[in-house]
Protein backbone atom coordinates (compact mmCIF):
# COMPACT_ATOMS: atom_id res chain seq x y z
CA UNK A 1 0.00 0.00 0.00
CA UNK A 2 2.85 2.35 0.87
CA UNK A 3 4.51 1.56 -2.47
CA UNK A 4 1.24 2.32 -4.29
CA UNK A 5 0.89 5.79 -2.72
CA UNK A 6 4.59 6.50 -3.39
CA UNK A 7 4.05 5.71 -7.08
CA UNK A 8 1.07 8.05 -7.26
CA UNK A 9 3.07 10.82 -5.57
CA UNK A 10 5.98 10.38 -7.99
CA UNK A 11 3.65 10.54 -10.98
CA UNK A 12 2.07 13.73 -9.66
CA UNK A 13 5.45 15.38 -9.06
CA UNK A 14 6.69 14.27 -12.47
CA UNK A 15 3.66 15.73 -14.26
CA UNK A 16 3.77 19.00 -12.33
CA UNK A 17 7.45 19.63 -12.97
CA UNK A 18 7.57 18.67 -16.64
CA UNK A 19 9.52 15.47 -15.97
CA UNK A 20 8.80 12.38 -18.00
CA UNK A 21 9.40 8.67 -17.77
CA UNK A 22 10.74 7.22 -20.96
CA UNK A 23 11.59 3.75 -22.23
CA UNK A 24 15.20 4.62 -21.51
CA UNK A 25 14.62 5.33 -17.80
CA UNK A 26 16.70 3.15 -15.52
CA UNK A 27 15.39 0.79 -12.87
CA UNK A 28 16.71 1.58 -9.41
CA UNK A 29 16.49 -2.08 -8.40
CA UNK A 30 13.36 -1.61 -6.31
CA UNK A 31 11.00 -1.65 -9.25
CA UNK A 32 10.71 2.16 -9.55
CA UNK A 33 12.21 3.89 -12.62
CA UNK A 34 14.42 6.91 -12.21
CA UNK A 35 12.84 10.09 -13.55
CA UNK A 36 14.94 11.74 -16.26
CA UNK A 37 14.24 15.44 -16.62
CA UNK A 38 15.75 15.93 -20.07
CA UNK A 39 14.68 19.55 -20.22
CA UNK A 40 16.52 20.60 -17.06
CA UNK A 41 19.49 18.33 -17.72
CA UNK A 42 20.11 19.19 -21.37
CA UNK A 43 19.02 22.80 -21.86
CA UNK A 44 21.30 25.48 -20.41
CA UNK A 45 20.35 28.91 -19.10
CA UNK A 46 20.79 30.42 -22.58
CA UNK A 47 18.28 28.00 -24.05
CA UNK A 48 20.83 25.89 -25.93
CA UNK A 49 19.93 22.20 -26.08
CA UNK A 50 22.78 19.70 -26.14
CA UNK A 51 22.65 15.93 -26.54
CA UNK A 52 25.72 13.75 -25.88
CA UNK A 53 25.31 10.79 -28.21
CA UNK A 54 28.15 8.89 -26.49
CA UNK A 55 26.19 8.69 -23.23
CA UNK A 56 22.56 9.21 -24.26
CA UNK A 57 22.55 7.38 -27.59
CA UNK A 58 21.47 8.49 -31.07
CA UNK A 59 17.73 8.28 -30.30
CA UNK A 60 15.80 11.04 -28.52
CA UNK A 61 13.13 9.20 -26.51
CA UNK A 62 9.39 9.68 -26.74
CA UNK A 63 8.21 12.84 -24.97
CA UNK A 64 11.78 13.70 -23.93
CA UNK A 65 11.35 17.49 -24.37
CA UNK A 66 7.59 17.69 -24.38
CA UNK A 67 6.46 21.08 -23.07
CA UNK A 68 10.07 22.14 -22.59
CA UNK A 69 9.55 25.88 -22.91
CA UNK A 70 13.17 26.98 -22.48
CA UNK A 71 14.66 25.61 -25.72
CA UNK A 72 15.89 28.26 -28.15
CA UNK A 73 18.39 26.44 -30.34
CA UNK A 74 20.14 23.12 -30.90
CA UNK A 75 22.74 21.54 -33.17
CA UNK A 76 22.19 17.83 -32.53
CA UNK A 77 24.98 16.08 -34.38
CA UNK A 78 24.80 12.28 -34.26
CA UNK A 79 21.08 12.05 -33.42
CA UNK A 80 19.46 9.69 -35.94
CA UNK A 81 15.89 9.29 -34.68
CA UNK A 82 13.44 11.52 -32.83
CA UNK A 83 10.76 9.65 -30.88
CA UNK A 84 7.02 10.19 -30.77
CA UNK A 85 6.10 13.49 -29.16
CA UNK A 86 9.76 14.21 -28.38
CA UNK A 87 9.40 18.01 -28.84
CA UNK A 88 5.63 18.30 -28.60
CA UNK A 89 4.58 21.80 -27.49
CA UNK A 90 8.23 22.78 -26.92
CA UNK A 91 9.34 26.41 -27.10
CA UNK A 92 8.10 29.69 -25.69
CA UNK A 93 5.30 31.32 -27.66
CA UNK A 94 6.15 34.69 -26.06
CA UNK A 95 9.91 34.36 -26.56
CA UNK A 96 12.36 33.32 -29.27
CA UNK A 97 11.23 30.52 -31.57
CA UNK A 98 13.41 27.41 -31.74
CA UNK A 99 16.15 26.99 -34.36
CA UNK A 100 17.09 23.33 -34.84
CA UNK A 101 19.68 21.49 -36.88
CA UNK A 102 19.93 17.69 -37.14
CA UNK A 103 22.80 16.86 -39.52
CA UNK A 104 22.39 13.08 -39.14
CA UNK A 105 18.67 12.64 -38.45
CA UNK A 106 16.89 10.05 -40.63
CA UNK A 107 13.51 9.42 -38.94
CA UNK A 108 11.00 11.70 -37.20
CA UNK A 109 8.31 9.99 -35.12
CA UNK A 110 4.60 10.72 -34.88
CA UNK A 111 3.69 13.98 -33.12
CA UNK A 112 7.41 14.68 -32.71
CA UNK A 113 7.06 18.47 -33.10
CA UNK A 114 3.30 18.78 -32.62
CA UNK A 115 2.60 22.36 -31.55
CA UNK A 116 6.29 23.24 -31.16
CA UNK A 117 7.26 26.91 -31.59
CA UNK A 118 9.81 26.48 -34.38
CA UNK A 119 11.55 29.14 -36.44
CA UNK A 120 13.68 26.82 -38.55
CA UNK A 121 14.61 23.15 -38.79
CA UNK A 122 17.26 21.70 -41.08
CA UNK A 123 17.58 17.92 -41.38
CA UNK A 124 19.27 17.04 -44.69
CA UNK A 125 19.20 13.25 -44.15
CA UNK A 126 15.61 12.80 -42.96
CA UNK A 127 13.81 10.19 -45.07
CA UNK A 128 10.61 9.59 -43.10
CA UNK A 129 8.21 11.80 -41.13
CA UNK A 130 5.47 10.29 -38.95
CA UNK A 131 1.81 11.21 -38.64
CA UNK A 132 1.09 14.67 -37.27
CA UNK A 133 4.82 15.23 -36.78
CA UNK A 134 4.56 19.00 -37.38
CA UNK A 135 0.86 19.48 -36.78
CA UNK A 136 0.16 22.99 -35.44
CA UNK A 137 3.91 23.63 -35.29
CA UNK A 138 5.68 26.80 -36.31
CA UNK A 139 6.26 30.41 -35.44
CA UNK A 140 3.52 33.02 -36.11
CA UNK A 141 5.74 34.34 -38.94
CA UNK A 142 6.17 30.80 -40.27
CA UNK A 143 8.96 28.25 -40.02
CA UNK A 144 11.60 27.33 -42.57
CA UNK A 145 11.94 23.56 -43.10
CA UNK A 146 14.56 21.83 -45.24
CA UNK A 147 14.52 18.06 -45.79
CA UNK A 148 16.92 17.33 -48.63
CA UNK A 149 16.39 13.54 -48.71
CA UNK A 150 12.80 13.21 -47.52
CA UNK A 151 10.90 10.51 -49.44
CA UNK A 152 8.07 9.47 -47.09
CA UNK A 153 5.52 11.52 -45.19
CA UNK A 154 2.28 10.51 -43.45
CA UNK A 155 -1.24 11.79 -42.93
CA UNK A 156 -1.70 15.13 -41.21
CA UNK A 157 2.08 15.59 -41.00
CA UNK A 158 1.83 19.38 -41.46
CA UNK A 159 -1.84 19.99 -40.69
CA UNK A 160 -2.50 23.49 -39.28
CA UNK A 161 1.24 24.24 -39.31
CA UNK A 162 2.67 27.73 -39.92
CA UNK A 163 5.16 27.26 -42.74
CA UNK A 164 7.13 30.03 -44.40
CA UNK A 165 9.05 27.69 -46.69
CA UNK A 166 9.32 23.93 -47.11
CA UNK A 167 12.03 22.43 -49.32
CA UNK A 168 11.67 18.73 -50.19
CA UNK A 169 13.64 18.05 -53.40
CA UNK A 170 13.28 14.23 -53.32
CA UNK A 171 9.61 13.89 -52.36
CA UNK A 172 7.57 12.09 -55.03
CA UNK A 173 4.16 11.55 -53.40
CA UNK A 174 2.29 13.62 -50.83
CA UNK A 175 -0.16 11.60 -48.76
CA UNK A 176 -3.76 12.69 -48.25
CA UNK A 177 -4.63 15.38 -45.70
CA UNK A 178 -1.00 16.32 -45.06
CA UNK A 179 -1.29 20.11 -45.36
CA UNK A 180 -4.95 20.61 -44.48
CA UNK A 181 -5.51 24.09 -43.01
CA UNK A 182 -1.75 24.74 -43.02
CA UNK A 183 -0.69 28.38 -43.25
CA UNK A 184 1.93 27.72 -45.89
CA UNK A 185 3.61 30.31 -48.09
CA UNK A 186 6.10 28.41 -50.25
CA UNK A 187 6.69 24.77 -51.19
CA UNK A 188 9.57 23.55 -53.35
CA UNK A 189 9.12 19.93 -54.51
CA UNK A 190 10.67 19.54 -57.98
CA UNK A 191 10.16 15.74 -58.16
CA UNK A 192 6.61 15.60 -56.82
CA UNK A 193 4.35 13.49 -59.06
CA UNK A 194 1.17 12.82 -57.07
CA UNK A 195 -0.87 14.85 -54.57
CA UNK A 196 -3.39 12.89 -52.49
CA UNK A 197 -6.98 13.64 -51.54
CA UNK A 198 -7.59 16.83 -49.56
CA UNK A 199 -3.85 17.36 -49.17
CA UNK A 200 -4.03 21.17 -49.33
CA UNK A 201 -7.67 21.60 -48.38
CA UNK A 202 -8.19 25.07 -46.85
CA UNK A 203 -4.41 25.57 -46.88
CA UNK A 204 -2.52 28.68 -47.82
CA UNK A 205 -0.95 31.87 -46.54
CA UNK A 206 -3.12 34.98 -46.48
CA UNK A 207 -1.17 36.15 -49.57
CA UNK A 208 -1.47 32.71 -51.16
CA UNK A 209 0.99 29.85 -51.73
CA UNK A 210 3.77 29.83 -54.29
CA UNK A 211 3.69 26.31 -55.77
CA UNK A 212 5.95 25.02 -58.53
CA UNK A 213 5.68 21.34 -59.47
CA UNK A 214 7.76 20.59 -62.56
CA UNK A 215 6.92 16.85 -62.65
CA UNK A 216 3.44 16.74 -61.09
CA UNK A 217 1.07 14.55 -63.15
CA UNK A 218 -1.84 13.75 -60.81
CA UNK A 219 -3.94 15.67 -58.30
CA UNK A 220 -6.58 13.66 -56.44
CA UNK A 221 -10.09 14.69 -55.42
CA UNK A 222 -10.49 17.84 -53.32
CA UNK A 223 -6.71 18.27 -53.11
CA UNK A 224 -6.87 22.09 -53.21
CA UNK A 225 -10.49 22.67 -52.19
CA UNK A 226 -10.86 26.19 -50.72
CA UNK A 227 -7.10 26.67 -50.74
CA UNK A 228 -5.44 30.06 -51.26
CA UNK A 229 -2.83 29.97 -54.01
CA UNK A 230 -0.79 32.86 -55.36
CA UNK A 231 0.97 31.04 -58.18
CA UNK A 232 0.64 27.45 -59.42
CA UNK A 233 2.97 26.03 -62.06
CA UNK A 234 2.28 22.42 -63.08
CA UNK A 235 3.28 21.98 -66.74
CA UNK A 236 2.83 18.16 -66.77
CA UNK A 237 -0.39 17.87 -64.77
CA UNK A 238 -2.93 15.81 -66.72
CA UNK A 239 -5.08 13.99 -64.13
CA UNK A 240 -7.32 16.13 -61.92
CA UNK A 241 -9.76 14.53 -59.49
CA UNK A 242 -13.29 15.69 -58.77
CA UNK A 243 -13.43 19.00 -56.94
CA UNK A 244 -9.66 19.21 -56.77
CA UNK A 245 -9.80 23.00 -57.23
CA UNK A 246 -13.31 23.61 -55.95
CA UNK A 247 -13.58 27.17 -54.59
CA UNK A 248 -9.83 27.56 -54.85
CA UNK A 249 -8.52 31.12 -55.03
CA UNK A 250 -5.56 31.58 -57.37
CA UNK A 251 -4.72 35.25 -57.10
CA UNK A 252 -1.81 35.68 -59.48
CA UNK A 253 -1.07 33.01 -62.06
CA UNK A 254 -1.88 29.40 -63.04
CA UNK A 255 0.00 27.34 -65.63
CA UNK A 256 -1.52 23.91 -66.26
CA UNK A 257 -1.40 23.54 -70.06
CA UNK A 258 -2.00 19.78 -70.38
CA UNK A 259 -5.09 19.18 -68.22
CA UNK A 260 -8.29 19.48 -70.25
CA UNK A 261 -10.67 19.89 -67.28
CA UNK A 262 -8.89 22.56 -65.25
CA UNK A 263 -11.52 25.12 -66.17
CA UNK A 264 -14.45 22.71 -66.14
CA UNK A 265 -16.79 24.47 -63.73
CA UNK A 266 -18.73 21.26 -63.20
CA UNK A 267 -15.66 19.54 -61.79
CA UNK A 268 -13.40 22.33 -60.57
CA UNK A 269 -13.95 25.98 -59.86
CA UNK A 270 -10.73 27.97 -60.13
CA UNK A 271 -11.06 31.70 -59.78
CA UNK A 272 -9.14 34.78 -58.85
CA UNK A 273 -10.50 36.53 -55.79
CA UNK A 274 -12.84 38.90 -57.64
CA UNK A 275 -14.31 36.41 -60.14
CA UNK A 276 -17.63 34.91 -59.13
CA UNK A 277 -18.45 31.23 -59.41
CA UNK A 278 -20.84 30.13 -62.11
CA UNK A 279 -18.90 31.16 -65.19
CA UNK A 280 -18.76 28.58 -67.92
CA UNK A 281 -15.54 26.69 -68.54
CA UNK A 282 -14.66 28.83 -71.55
CA UNK A 283 -15.66 32.12 -69.85
CA UNK A 284 -13.46 31.29 -66.88
CA UNK A 285 -10.50 30.45 -69.08
CA UNK A 286 -11.04 33.56 -71.23
CA UNK A 287 -11.12 35.73 -68.10
CA UNK A 288 -7.85 34.28 -66.85
CA UNK A 289 -6.15 34.69 -70.20
CA UNK A 290 -7.38 38.26 -70.60
CA UNK A 291 -5.66 39.12 -67.35
CA UNK A 292 -2.48 37.33 -68.35
CA UNK A 293 -3.11 35.05 -65.40
CA UNK A 294 -2.86 31.72 -67.20
CA UNK A 295 -1.39 30.00 -70.24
Amino acid sequence: MKSFFLSILLLFISYSSGQYYSSDDQDTGGGEPTTINYCDENVNTEGILTWDVSTLGDHIPDNAFKECYTIKSAMLTGVKTVGNGAFESAGDIFGDAIELSFPDLTTIGANAFYGAIIKSLVAPKVQSIGQEAFREAGHPDGMDLTFSELTTTNQFAFMNANIKSLVVPELITVDQNEFMYANIKSLVAPKLQTIGQETFRNAGHSDGMDLSFATLTQVDAYAFTEAKIKKLLAPKLTIIGDGAFYQTVISSYVFIPEASNVFDSFVNVIFVSDILQGLSSQQLKDEYQSRGACS
